[in-house]
């Protein structure tokens, strides 16, 4: 039996959250004649973000567990300013995950640990709905989805493809495939793994369908901790968890294809009162 709780949703204007001691409710920051002359993003299978963020190129999902008390929150932060926008929040649990994904309809899988181990749990945004905390996640860290297809880790040196949400859960690939490098954080895009170790300096480039190692792309000024991964706008996004001695808070760093850093995002807004976690990125 799945464990089912329900989904806190926050309006998706732009918001700023009051201090939590207050318990008070969001407040919109809003003018809603700015807010006319930006038009929704037409974005066929893609999560639509918050309207704060529709003039973002890109935009990416975290999740952020209270250190304080038993609660996740679902964050959207835009990649061009850094603006952060709470979007819904999961009270009765703490989520830590290295990378979810959304499935291109209206759920973000995300492989999560929790005191009895690594567990699924699906994230249905439009029924408003968290479920899972039952099945084991096989020795998946993150999850990716593209052109309709899952990916997941099965271990430290086995790659899965799958048909469905269904089918990761109950483990059934479409496909199993070997690599010659450990895989812990990864993101598929456009049938090529962007693929990082749990700490490293590097994202191994591959083709999904070959297995090919495509390229070592050594990231610039970058050698700690990976908590998640992420592609957007032609870069790729990672974040440190702010247990590197180069950078004592959480950040989401982006580099280009070269590995050379392009910008830094810090979460101080967030982290330390909470611990972010996982990457979901697309391009607007």
């Amino acid at each position: 039996m799945w464990i089912a709780l329900l989904l806190a949703c926050t309006p998706s204007v732009p918001s700023v959250v009051t201090p939590e001691e207050t318990g008070a409710p969001l407040q919109s920051t809003a003018d809603t004649a700015d807010q006319a002359e930006v038009l929704p993003p037409d974005l066929p299978g893609l999560l639509v973000p918050p309207a704060s963020l529709w003039s973002e190129s890109a935009v990416c999902w975290f999740l952020s567990a209270s250190n304080n008390t038993r609660r996740t929150k679902l964050y959207a932060i835009g990649m061009d300013t850094g603006t952060i926008e709470e979007t819904a929040r999961f009270p009765g649990i703490n989520l830590y995950t290295a990378g979810m994904t959304y499935d291109g309809e209206s759920k973000l899988l995300v492989p999560a640990e929790t005191p009895t181990g690594k567990m699924w749990f699906v994230i249905d945004l439009a029924a408003g709905t968290i479920e899972g905390g039952i099945v084991p996640t096989q020795m998946a860290n993150s999850v990716s989805y593209d052109n309709g297809k899952f990916y997941a880790e099965a271990g430290t040196w086995e790659f899965n493809e799958y048909s469905d949400i269904d089918s990761v859960l109950a483990n059934t690939p479409s496909r199993r495939l070997t690599w010659v490098s450990g895989i812990s954080r990864l993101t598929v895009e456009d049938g090529i793994l962007f693929n990082a170790w749990h700490s490293t300096g590097e994202v191994l480039k591959y083709d999904v369908e070959t297995s090919e190692l495509l390229d070592t792309i050594p990231l610039q000024g970058f050698n700690t901790w990976v908590w998640g991964i992420g592609r957007a706008n032609g870069l790729t996004h990672l974040m440190d968890d702010g247990r590197g001695s180069s950078a004592p808070i959480v950040r989401i760093v982006s580099f280009d294809d070269s590995g050379n850093k392009v910008q830094t995002l810090l979460l101080e807004e967030i982290w330390p009162r909470e611990q972010p976690s996982g990457l979901y990125c697309q391009t607007l």
